[in-house]
């Protein structure tokens, strides 16, 4: 019975999802409020916390992007901040289809109970893809290349952004590399 209800209300969701009004085009004028989690090889337990990103458009090619990230072990013997500031470059493939550039600076800092604390500054590089598949869809993939914390770190992001309500998407977004993996959901505000 329970899993009748489950299917249910999973159906019941999807299509109220298809009836959700249409998002017209990718923005890039949008400020992203989420919660993560982490599993890295670094820290003994998950951290978990937030992020906050902003992408603004300068023409319709080029853009001001910048994230912060503070998250933390559960016991708080630990902890990991991120300030990140750049630009982006998008490249129109196709209606609804864009690839997308980033070049920023990065400032990371880790701070250990038991170790040394860690701090240091370089750049973080990202190339990917955005896909509007549907009106209120979004998926979109990047791989990103860090040189920072005396580590060069790639990962590979996969995400996707599904509008709501006028300028509110929900958003939800995986990430993996040698050394961490990650997720993340929230909210994106678009103006």
């Amino acid at each position: 019975m329970k899993t009748a209800h489950t299917a249910a209300l999973a159906v019941w969701a999807l299509a109220g999802l298809a009836a959700l009004p249409a998002q017209a085009e990718l923005h890039y004028d949008y400020v992203d409020l989420d919660y993560r989690v982490w599993d890295s090889d670094r820290f003994a337990e998950d951290l978990e916390g937030a992020g906050l990103k902003f992408s603004f458009g300068l023409t319709d090619l080029l853009y001001v992007v910048g994230e912060q990230i503070y998250v933390e072990e559960e016991t708080g013997d630990a902890d990991r901040a991120d300030v990140s500031a750049g630009f982006g470059l998008r490249w129109p493939l196709a209606s609804g289809i864009d690839a997308i550039g980033e070049l920023r600076y990065l400032d990371s800092e880790i701070n250990q109970a038991l170790a040394l604390d860690d701090e240091d500054k370089g750049y973080l590089a990202v190339i990917g893809a955005r896909y509007l598949p549907l009106s209120w869809l979004e998926l979109n993939a990047a791989l990103e290349y860090g040189d920072v914390l005396d580590d060069e770190e790639s990962f590979y992001r996969l995400g996707a952004v599904a509008h709501i309500w006028g300028p509110l998407h929900l958003l939800a977004r995986a990430e993996f590399s040698d050394v961490r993996d990650g997720y993340n959901a929230g909210l994106r505000i678009t103006f």
